[in-house]
Parts: structure tokens; C-alpha cells; sequence
């Protein structure tokens, strides 16, 4: 009992720091308990209005773990959740699939001057090879997908999202193509 209610204290306490909405304990103690980490675990039921079985199925995609310089938070408004970068000063709503150990090398993409979005897809697609994600901009100069398109990372593979029709694709679904 002492355990349940340390943990929904914590859990409520963490909730009011990065701004979303509290997540059912009980949920998040099972998910722990299945192995997940903490972190994943709770922006998981946040993402899924604490639906433990979406939140399952979510997991189950192996999301990258959100790094230290973004935080998830709630849409006052339209109560979406987004994510805000607080070392770049900006906000998104998709995702970031940046990890942690390759955002030195999205920084140095932006520093040469491509556009983020552009970085950010080929960086995820060639896991975190800055050569061959700079030689890809290069040599093809697309253009950023439109915002009508996320970029997921499930399994390790890059997804496609159309979130218009939520039509998800393997291949880039404009040129030019990896």
C-alpha cells in the first residue's frame, strides 16, 4: 500500500512537470512490471488515454526513448500532446526519432544547413550515419516531406505515416526514394 501510493505521488508529481495528463497508476505499475521503462511507459498511457492494451501495442513498436532534450507535453487548447525540444527552443507535434546518441550528428546536419526535417528522415534512415545521411541530401536535394506525413521508427524500420487517410508506408512515398 505504501508502494502505491509513493508511486501515484510520484507519478502525479511528474505529471504537473512535464505537463500531461496524470496516468493510472495501476496501469503504469503492470507495464513496469512487464519490463517497460518508466518513461516509455507513462508517455505510452498519455499517448493512449491510458488504454493499457493500446498502450501494449504501442510499446510493442520499440519507440526510441524520448532524449533528455524533449519534453511531452499537453496542448492546453486541443489537448493533443506535442513535444517541446528545450535545447532548440521549438515544438512538434510528431515524435521526435532522434535518439539520444545521434543528435550530435542532426546537429551537425543543421549546421551544414539542410533542412530538419530532411536530416531528421535521413539520419533515421541510415541509423545515425551522418556521411551517408549528408551524401543521400546531397546527392538527391529533396525536398521535406509535406507535414501531412509523420516519420515513425517501429521495429527499427522507418514508417510513413499519411495522417490524413493513416496510410503507412515503407518506402518514402514521394521522390526522391531511399
Amino acid at each position: 500500500m505504501v508502494h502505491q501510493v509513493t508511486h501515484t505521488m510520484a507519478s502525479m508529481q511528474l505529471a504537473k512537470k512535464c505537463n500531461f495528463p496524470p496516468v493510472n497508476t495501476q496501469s503504469l505499475y503492470t507495464l513496469t512490471n512487464m519490463g517497460f521503462g518508466s518513461d516509455l511507459a507513462k508517455e505510452s498511457l498519455a499517448r493512449n488515454q491510458n488504454n493499457i492494451q493500446n498502450a501494449i501495442q504501442w510499446l510493442s513498436t520499440n519507440p526510441v526513448p524520448l532524449s533528455p532534450s524533449w519534453d511531452l507535453r499537453v496542448d492546453k487548447k486541443s489537448h493533443r500532446l506535442y513535444y517541446a525540444n528545450k535545447e532548440g527552443k521549438f515544438t512538434q507535434w510528431d515524435r521526435p526519432i532522434i535518439s539520444q546518441k545521434h543528435e550530435p550528428m542532426l546537429k551537425s546536419l543543421l549546421a551544414m544547413g539542410f533542412p530538419r526535417r530532411c536530416a531528421v528522415e535521413a539520419l533515421a534512415h541510415y541509423k545515425g550515419d551522418a556521411q551517408a545521411a549528408t551524401n543521400w541530401i546531397l546527392y538527391n536535394q529533396p525536398k521535406p516531406l509535406p507535414s501531412t506525413y509523420a516519420i515513425l521508427v517501429e521495429n527499427g524500420a522507418i514508417i510513413y505515416l499519411n495522417k490524413t487517410n493513416n496510410q503507412r508506408y515503407s518506402t518514402r512515398p514521394v521522390k526522391p526514394t531511399f
